[in-house]
């Protein structure tokens, strides 16, 4: 059994950020992105996590999880697999001048998906869909919002983002067909 907890995060001169936490819960990782202020942390997404039977679970199914630093930023890093496929995952606070986390994760499969591949979060704060970003609403910031949006790169869309009900659901932009590697990517920030 594992029960360590690996954190990150990234802050204004005001104290106002975003944390990344994993805890270790029953056979992996689950993850949790958190708002913090001086004086409170509230959380906004909690991943949901499948069980050791799914052979594609709902989240990538991180069995092992570090904090290391990428170019003067912290990074939560991770991988993992079930079934016959492996993922990995990497959220790193950048230095685009606001407060932000970027997430990249990539399942390589050995066979084309019999369930859906991406990641489903627990919105535990009010949110909207606005286009392809959802818009959190957070109780801890004044006049200020959470934006998630998937990451955009020339001629290149890595996934979409979808707000249903309670829960944030983020697939890849292309489908598995056969053995190959997908890639998701998502930004968080503080506007």
């Amino acid at each position: 059994m594992n029960d360590a907890s690996h954190r990150i995060e990234a802050k204004n001169r005001e104290g106002i950020g975003l944390s990344i936490q994993a805890c270790w819960v029953a056979d992996r990782f689950h993850h949790e992105v958190l708002l913090v202020t001086p004086d409170s942390t509230e959380p906004l997404l909690k991943s949901k996590e499948g069980t050791p039977e799914d052979d594609w679970p709902t989240s990538p199914p991180l069995q092992d999880v570090s904090v290391q630093e990428i170019h003067g930023n912290p990074a939560l890093l991770g991988v993992g697999m079930a079934g016959s496929s492996h993922w990995s995952l990497s959220f790193m606070a950048t230095d685009e001048g606001r407060v932000a986390m970027n997430c990249d994760i990539a399942c390589l499969t050995r066979k084309t998906p019999d369930g859906p591949v991406g990641s489903i979060y627990r919105l535990k704060s009010s949110g909207q869909q606005s286009g392809r970003q959802v818009i959190l609403s957070p109780t801890g910031l004044a006049n200020q919002t959470v934006r998630i949006e998937c990451i955009e790169e020339p001629d290149l869309l890595h996934g979409s983002i979808k707000q249903m009900a309670d829960q944030l659901v983020i697939t890849p932009h292309e489908p598995i067909v056969g053995p190959g590697t997908v890639q998701w990517k998502y930004r968080i920030w503080i506007e």
